[in-house]
């Protein structure tokens, strides 16, 4: 596991392997069927963006059926804040755009927080 200087915690909950390099791919998308054409295609880092513009305040994450992990509640404004500096700080530690990566864990809400920062970092989820 790579220390790109982010928290220990979150960290030592999601350990990452890099399986190679992606061909194509840099982006997570989700695909919105029937609705604003818009949407149609929209990376999965910036619907966080968009719903923290409209939403900042309000719960995005509630986690808190685990007595060990205790009450973990962030805001959309605040996840997307920890998202955008998760995914420079794997940037920054040389992880490139379209390499592929598998997350194995626990069930952890920093599970979400470094789904969300991966797609954000053009990396490619596999597993």
């Amino acid at each position: 596991m790579r220390d790109a200087g982010i928290d220990k915690q979150a960290a030592a909950a999601a350990i990452m392997y890099i399986l190679g390099n992606a061909v194509g791919l840099t982006q997570s998308l989700w695909r919105a069927p029937d609705t604003d054409p818009a949407l149609d295609r929209i990376s999965i880092g910036d619907s966080l963006r968009r719903a923290a513009r409209r939403w900042p305040d309000r719960e995005a994450m509630v986690y808190a059926h685990q007595a060990a992990i205790a009450d973990t509640r962030l805001t959309y404004g605040a996840l997307d804040t920890l998202t955008d500096r998760l995914a420079a700080a794997l940037l920054a530690d040389g992880y490139q755009p379209g390499e592929r990566v598998a997350i194995w864990g626990p069930n952890h809400p920093a599970w979400i927080v470094l789904e969300y920062a991966l797609a954000k970092a053009g990396l490619v989820i596999v597993g």
